[in-house]
């Protein structure tokens, strides 16, 4: 029996290439440094991660009543990019990424350790300050304090990724258990908002944008569950993000957020309704943080979303925004057909299985030629979407075992309206779509000498003159060399 393995990369992104192939770095170098009596940073390569204050904080000016401690301020995008704030003055209690409830009861007692009104974080002991080449660790044991007695025990843990591909992954799982008596936690049920538990204070910024699985934000919400939201903008000239995954394994899953443009992300728990913690039974809240530096402000780097079929396993959302201005392409779901050269048959998808939490990331699929001889047996095939410094990275994996022959694979992306434009690197050039709803380039990859024409990069573009964006699609380079083929047809979609 042989085998045949058949690898392509499809590259998606706005504005510029996204590459397929992304090289790692070098084994990381974590280090962390007392910055002070108070605080602790760590670093990456000698660049700053994020500095922990352990200590007893205030900012001068700023009221004695909000001195605290146990959060993490500054926060830097990979670039060293600022992303967070503390004591802002609209909000003095906030402070970069911190973890706290505006209403703690404790027996008739009512506290506020969101605010800091009769409750305080204070540090206890050190758990953890490991720097190995490939994490970085720091646990902590707090205590919430009213005045010299302990009620909690804090346990507050940290894991570290290295930089890659322009952002780094933050795990935090937090462990609260109380020690006497129950404490209850909830935010204002007056107030109808979701604010409590984990959050992040941004820094000043310009062209705030949230979003969510559902989309972009049009305005400031509370209570509305999500999985994951994520502010974009521009910080000190420089486009940078945030994105807070709530883990599965958190109770009230999927919680529901309080979300700000004026800067402040909140997957909130438990809410407007109180929720009892018992003394032996700690409360665990999981969540993951990534940092993304997207190029200096003017450099049109921008974000991508897509959304797959769970059902079907076919991708039907690519979703691209540039400042604060979202562009949905495609207008039906994308399609897959892989073609055998030897028999001309179709082989369909006969079993799907999507993976993936809030951003669906992988599709198994078996796929069956429907007539033909059986020696061409039945192809897996694996799909992986992620993205990369701004773009999608759409990897296929074919594998199949039987006689060996060729394969076409053809990607059809409704993506094409009267309006738009086609760039090819090719003798076209740039196309109008209304003037020519169906046309076919000379593909790249083959010979056009004696032609006298040539195609002379893997890639087609999209452009929409009136809201001044691109949609690029592009193989990366490989060491083999791929033939890509784009049709247009009927101004509608393309076949690649």
């Amino acid at each position: 029996m042989g085998a045949l393995t058949a690898r392509i990369h499809i590259a998606l992104s706005l504005l510029f290439l996204a590459p397929g192939v992304v090289a790692l770095n070098a084994a990381s170098q974590f280090a962390f440094r007392e910055v002070n009596a108070t605080s602790v940073e760590l670093t990456e390569q000698g660049k700053p991660v994020f500095v922990y204050n352990h200590g007893m904080m205030l900012a001068p000016g700023a009221p004695e009543r909000y001195r605290r401690s146990s959060y993490l301020h500054p926060v830097y995008a990979p670039d060293g990019t600022v992303l967070t704030d503390d004591f802002p003055k609209d909000h003095y209690h906030h402070r970069g990424i911190f973890w706290a409830w505006p209403i703690v009861k404790i027996g008739d007692e009512v506290y506020d350790l969101w605010a800091i009104g009769g409750i305080h974080q204070r540090f206890v002991r050190w758990i953890a300050r490991d720097a190995q080449p490939g994490f970085a660790r720091i646990a902590v044991e707090n205590g919430w304090f009213i005045g010299d007695r302990k009620v909690v025990k804090e346990i507050v843990d940290i894991t570290v990724h290295p930089a890659k591909a322009s952002q780094r992954q933050i795990d935090f799982t937090l462990t609260f258990t109380p020690l006497d008596r129950p404490i209850q936690l909830s935010s204002p049920a007056k107030e109808h908002k979701s604010y409590g538990g984990f959050n992040v204070r941004f820094a000043p910024r310009d062209h705030t944008v949230i979003r969510t699985e559902a989309g972009v934000l049009a305005k400031d919400t509370d209570l509305i569950p999500h999985e994951w939201a994520e502010l974009e903008a521009v910080f000190q000239g420089r486009r940078a993000s945030v994105r807070i995954d709530s883990d599965s394994s958190n109770p009230g899953t999927p919680q529901g957020w309080c979300l700000r443009h004026y800067g402040f992300l909140g997957p909130g728990f438990p809410g407007p309704t109180l929720t009892e913690v018992q003394p032996g039974k700690p409360l665990t809240l999981k969540y993951k943080v990534t940092l993304f530096a997207k190029g200096p402000a003017g450099s049109g780097f921008s974000s991508i979303r897509w959304d797959i079929d769970r059902s079907t396993g076919r991708l039907n959302r690519i979703e691209t925004l540039v400042g604060t201005a979202p562009r949905s392409w495609l207008t039906a779901p994308a399609t897959l057909t892989l073609r055998n050269e030897a028999s001309s048959q179709i082989a369909w998808p006969t079993q799907t299985q999507v993976r993936g939490g809030s951003q669906p990331g992988e599709v198994d699929q078996t796929l069956e030629e429907n007539v033909g001889p059986a020696r061409y047996g039945p192809i897996t095939l694996r799909e992986r979407l992620s993205e990369r410094s701004g773009g999608l990275v759409w990897d296929l994996d074919f594998q199949k075992a039987g006689a060996r022959t060729g394969y076409e694979v053809v990607l059809d992306l409704p993506v094409l309206s009267r309006g738009l434009q086609i760039f090819t690197p090719s003798d076209r050039g740039v196309v109008e779509v209304s003037r020519h709803p169906t046309s076919r380039p000379v593909p790249y990859g083959k010979f056009g000498w004696n032609t006298g024409l040539s195609y002379t990069l893997p890639l087609v573009s999209v452009m929409d003159p009136k809201a001044d964006s691109a949609l690029t699609i592009a193989l990366p380079p490989v060491q083999y060399i791929a033939i890509l083929e784009v049709v247009c047809i009927d101004s509608y979609t393309f076949l690649l």
